[in-house]
């Protein structure tokens, strides 16, 4: 997976870049993208109900840290918490970490104005939080669930 990310990232960087975007900002993968947005339009309830969507992952990070803090006061010691649980902490921040470096280094632009700014559209860091917290919490459950 995180060779493919790689290639797409290369891909999406070098391939049929064009300055489609608002005010010129360049897109990869320029054809497909304003082929795809003139076939489905904006569509704002729908950014909005996945923008609400994507806070689904942060209560569940929030309810497994509120575990982990939990146990850390009544077993009175860090040492002595889940090593699941602390586990889990870790890669929570590393997924977090994920989060704002591409938040903060989008690689490539939406072609339209969200709120009136330019916005990140790949990698997607909702779509990896998602990924991440939703994976990880459907490992923890019998797949006779």
């Amino acid at each position: 997976m995180i060779l493919a990310f790689i290639l797409w990232t290369i891909l999406i960087q070098t391939v049929d870049v064009q300055p489609v975007g608002v005010n010129g900002t360049s897109v990869g993968f320029a054809a497909v993208n304003t082929w795809f947005h003139r076939l489905t339009g904006v569509h704002m309830g729908l950014y909005t109900i996945t923008d609400w969507l994507g806070l689904v992952p942060i209560a569940v990070c929030i309810g497994f840290g509120l575990l982990g803090l939990t146990q850390w006061i009544r077993r009175k010691s860090i040492t002595k918490v889940d090593m699941d649980i602390l586990l889990l902490g870790g890669y929570y921040i590393l997924v977090i970490l994920g989060y704002l470096i591409f938040e903060m280094i989008p690689i490539n632009y939406r072609p339209i104005l969200i709120d009136g700014a330019m916005e990140a559209s790949y990698p997607s860091s909702t779509t990896l939080l998602v990924l991440s917290v939703m994976r990880r919490l459907s490992s923890c459950f019998p797949r006779s669930w």
